[in-house]
């Protein structure tokens, strides 16, 4: 006699602390520096025409081919990477395709497969089973999406319709460990925001569950140079400590993004440079923009936009001086956010921030990617510019 059993699978496995001490976790690393592990998610986003597709198809050779992202971040070995791309026609996509491999000759580049897709939507089960299918035939490990749009069905700025997309790449990540990677825009570039008149549009567009999801968030901004770019790394959270944001420069010729030589950068101040002027807490606006002057940013509609830029993407924000009711106050929103403000900017009024630098809040951004000290959040990366 036979018979039929049916086994529920349980979903919920609780441990004694004891027991979940003695549980070993492997990391598997994909781009070194903490950047991505397997099974993990990033996103790369950044305003329209900054390069973000051109960034994506490199760092997917870098992952097929072995080599350091950005000559920098180590790749430990070849990946089978699967790239889908909505972004252009199959024949200018091949055209770029042609001019990035020619710089990886040599190295296996066909660990790399892509397809251009324009009917696929991974918030249905249909479509996604058949893509599951295809990357566990194929034994690929990582899975490049660009851009998210077009792969879902659902109004990205829903948080329950995109959390269907979001379990479907779950569905990816947890059963077979396969990493993801897809890019997303902003509405507007960070330079050239018309001052108190764009309100949340430097923001990822739709939910804010889009870029909550990742563990990795890298912000492309736009600088006065057309071919270079500022790169962030917005959000890392299976890091101590955020990484430097970097210039680069966009080779037309190659197609690839490589680190500017010292005389192309120019003057040009990166977002991370600002940010990093605030660490020690916060300053007066009139002291802050004579600081900027001080490296080179002298122009006050420049230094406006620069400010207002930062501002409205929450990485800073502006409160009355309350000795002074008619000037400023800048200071990182991270740290407002955690009562940082005490209504003492540091150089004014206050000997709380004349000693060492261990007596500052040196938070960024809001985000659990730091070291901690006495219960606060520390940023102790310096932003820098790239040598040449």
């Amino acid at each position: 006699m036979s018979y039929v059993v049916e086994v529920k699978m349980v979903k919920v496995t609780l441990q004694t602390v004891s027991e979940f001490l003695a549980v070993e976790f492997t990391t598997v690393p994909v781009i070194g520096s903490d950047i991505l592990d397997e099974g993990g998610i990033m996103e790369v986003v950044g305003a329209t025409s900054l390069g973000k597709s051109y960034l994506l198809l490199q760092m997917a050779l870098n992952m097929a081919t072995g080599t350091p992202f950005l000559d920098t971040h180590k790749v430990p070995h070849c990946f089978r990477v699967a790239l889908l791309q909505a972004e252009i026609g199959p024949k200018n996509f091949q055209r770029r395709m042609a001019k990035l491999k020619a710089s990886f000759e040599g190295f296996g580049y066909d660990n790399l497969s892509v397809a251009s897709v324009y009917d696929v939507k991974l918030d249905r089960m249909a479509d996604l089973l058949e893509l599951e299918s295809a990357l566990v035939d194929g034994g690929f490990q990582i899975l490049i999406i660009d851009p998210l749009l077009p792969f879902h069905e659902g109004d990205e700025n829903k948080s329950n319709e995109m959390q269907k997309l979001f379990d479907g790449f779950d569905r990816l990540r947890f059963r077979h460990g396969v990493a993801i990677i897809f890019s997303h825009h902003e509405r507007k570039p960070y330079q050239g925001v018309t001052f108190k008149k764009q309100k949340g549009m430097l923001e990822s567009r739709g939910s804010s569950l889009i870029t909550d999801r990742p563990d990795t968030v890298i912000r492309m901004c736009e600088t006065k140079k057309p071919q270079i770019v500022e790169v962030m790394f917005d959000k890392m959270r299976n890091a101590d400590n955020l990484l430097d944001s970097v210039l680069l420069w966009g080779d037309r010729e190659s197609g690839l993004f490589v680190p500017p030589s010292a005389g192309d950068t120019g003057d040009i101040i990166t977002n991370g440079q600002m940010l990093h002027l605030l660490t020690g807490g916060p300053l007066g606006l009139d002291e802050f923009t004579a600081l900027l002057a001080g490296m080179g940013m002298s122009n006050p509609r420049t230094v406006s936009r620069r400010i207002a830029a930062l501002e409205l993407d929450e990485l800073v924000v502006r409160v009355p001086n309350p000795k002074n009711k008619r000037k400023k106050i800048i200071m990182l929103k991270g740290m407002y956010d955690r009562g940082g403000y005490d209504g003492e900017p540091r150089g004014e009024v206050s000997s709380r921030n004349q000693g060492s630098q261990g007596d500052a809040d040196h938070s960024v951004l809001p985000v659990d990617s730091s070291t901690t000290n006495s219960g606060k959040t520390w940023y102790t990366s310096s932003p820098r510019l790239p040598s040449g």
